[in-house]
């Protein structure tokens, strides 16, 4: 059958990549995550070494200006404009550029 295929397929990445190191590299056991080559990548909610934390990602709000990006930090928020942008990343405008005349 197709899906038994499909499923064998998905058990073998599995057991490729997913692995349990993470606890003899950082300490901590991957609790609410994956391992993926000794770092333990957390699900949507979670954060720290072990994803032990519950946490909110701030960023899915969009709370920082359509010309910036939001970094989710565990308990907070990053806003960095773009380059090219300047501001707080909150409100981020564009650099004034050299006005460029051309000559027909």
């Amino acid at each position: 059958m197709l899906v038994e295929e499909e499923l064998k397929d998905t058990d073998f990445l599995r057991i490729s990549f997913v692995s349990d190191d993470c606890a003899q590299v950082t300490g901590k056991k991957c609790l609410n995550g994956a391992c993926l080559e000794s770092q333990c990548h957390c699900n949507d909610g979670y954060g720290g070494k072990g994803c032990e934390v519950s946490d909110v990602n701030e960023c899915k709000s969009r709370p920082c200006d359509v010309f910036s990006h939001c970094t989710n930090t565990l308990g907070s928020f990053r806003c960095t404009c773009f380059p090219g942008y300047e501001g707080d990343g909150f409100k981020c405008k564009g650099k004034k550029s050299h006005i460029i005349s051309y000559v027909n």
